[in-house]
């Protein structure tokens, strides 16, 4: 009895509670139960917010339908981007405008075939807070024109007009008149609209023949580099014909030909010299009467020029046949193969590319070439020198070039020794006394290479009067 009375004692009196592990135990079951609460809670409230900005962004696609339909000149429905903001959300609103010609194909302007028919628009509404998994609201509609814009007797002319960043030049005004031959085409009696935003215009009901569709604008320029650019384009009744044009805001570049020249005597530049300006498009070859450094327009590709002085002719055909040219390799310096001298490697290296906006103007490019003197004596009739290419050393030239040299366009010509400029490659060295005379040949003893490069040696097997020059340098 007494042993019972002191247990209960000594119960009555501890007051230990809870202990550490049970409070650690509590707290554990109590976060996962409250972590389970929140992640609901939060996952209402996204439901909820997604929920309201997708009724949010169907308003907002009914909307622009609406407004689209509302438009009187389809012609002037284009695409479109804008962006409103509601309930703390903002939403972009985007108009997609194409022409159909066919149920299953959408109609890009420049591209033709079929007539005009009618204007499908998508809609689609993007907001700030989608997920990924979450998809745009789209909402779609066609329209047709107020009135009847084919006709079975006549055609239509799509121009589309794209700058060097592949997007629309909006603005410019092409024109359109009968070709030769003109296979039945009239004079517009209407003229045609400026470009759309989309760099897109419309010729409507056009009489079948033969046109000239034409751009001329002011400080503009094709990919063909000429200001004044024409497609010839055949349109048929019923049918629709297209006429694309890459133009764009001229590009200024300047060249610094022989840029590797010594200080003192400039050299003479021909006044039919050719330079070539390689770009992702081709090779521009343009003939100038060179001023140093020259100034040339061109259009603004992204990847800019390589500047190769000198008729650059890639080869063409399979090597062999009839028809096959092997070009004009010489002047490109990368064409020489590289080669090794004193443990040194030696390698030809284009100049450039160079790149410049449109409107803008591209650094300085800085050209070398090959530079000779040419002793010509004390005799009279050394006023002009030519230089004729030949088809031997480094990777060959097979188009022949000539450059003549006129000695009197410096203001006091020098007496004996000669410097001129030239291209890479091998040439044949003349003097006369007027630019049409047969000119005689210039001695291999009368040529001296200021730049690297070798007179009838080992080089090319030449004989003398024949300069090779030489690309390849030590790389920097």
């Amino acid at each position: 009895m007494t042993g019972i009375r002191r247990f209960f004692t000594i119960a009555n009196r501890d007051d230990r509670g809870l202990g550490l592990p049970e409070m650690l135990v509590a707290m554990v079951i109590f976060a996962l139960i409250s972590t389970g609460v929140l992640y609901g809670l939060l996952a209402m409230l996204q439901l909820s917010r997604e929920s309201r900005a997708i009724q949010v962004a169907t308003n907002l696609a009914a909307e622009e339908i609406d407004l689209i339909r509302d438009v009187d000149d389809i012609f002037s429905l284009l695409d479109a981007t804008r962006t409103v903001e509601l309930n703390g959300d903002q939403f972009e609103v985007r108009r997609i405008a194409r022409w159909v010609s066919d149920p299953a194909t959408d109609l890009e302007c420049g591209t033709g075939g079929q007539p005009l028919r009618y204007k499908r628009i998508a809609v689609e509404v993007r907001w700030g807070s989608m997920r990924d998994a979450d998809r745009p609201v789209t909402s779609y509609t066609l329209l047709n024109p107020d009135e009847r814009i084919n006709d079975p007797a006549l055609g239509t002319i799509l121009v589309n007009i794209l700058n060097s960043a592949g997007t629309g030049v909006a603005g410019l005004t092409p024109g359109a008149a009968p070709a030769s031959p003109a296979g039945g085409a009239q004079p517009l009696t209407e003229t045609p609209r400026a470009t759309d935003a989309q760099g897109c215009t419309y010729v409507l009901k056009v009489v079948p023949g033969n046109y000239n569709v034409r751009l001329n604008v002011g400080g503009y320029i094709s990919a063909d580099q000429v200001q004044d650019v024409t497609r010839v384009t055949q349109v048929t009744a019923g049918a629709a014909a297209s006429a694309s044009f890459l133009y764009d805001r001229a590009a200024t570049f300047t060249v610094n030909y022989a840029s590797n020249r010594p200080a003192g005597l400039a050299p003479l530049l021909s006044r039919e010299m050719v330079t070539s300006f390689v770009s992702s498009y081709g090779v521009h070859r343009s003939t100038h009467s060179v001023t140093n450094p020259r100034t040339i327009n061109l259009f603004p590709f992204s990847s800019g020029y390589q500047v190769i002085p000198g008729a650059f002719i890639p080869p063409t055909g399979i090597p062999g046949d009839a028809n096959a040219s092997d070009g004009c390799l010489a002047v490109d310096p990368a064409a020489w193969e590289p080669r090794v001298a004193g443990g040194q490697s030696f390698v030809g290296v284009r100049s450039g590319p160079v790149a410049a906006n449109p409107g803008s103007t591209a650094p300085t490019l800085d050209v070398p070439m090959g530079i000779i003197d040419v002793n010509l004596g004390t005799g009279s009739g050394t006023r002009y020198i030519r230089a004729t290419s030949v088809n031997a050393g480094g990777p060959g030239c097979a188009v022949p070039m000539t450059f003549t040299f006129d000695r009197n366009v410096r203001p006091t010509p020098r007496p004996g020794t000669e410097r001129i400029a030239l291209p890479y490659g091998s040439w044949e060295i003349f003097v006369g006394d007027s630019s049409g005379s047969q000119p005689t040949p210039v001695s291999g003893l009368a040529i001296t290479p200021v730049t690297l490069g070798d007179v009838g040696g080992p080089l090319g097997g030449l004989l003398s009067g024949v300069v090779t020059l030489d690309p390849r340098t030590v790389p920097q």
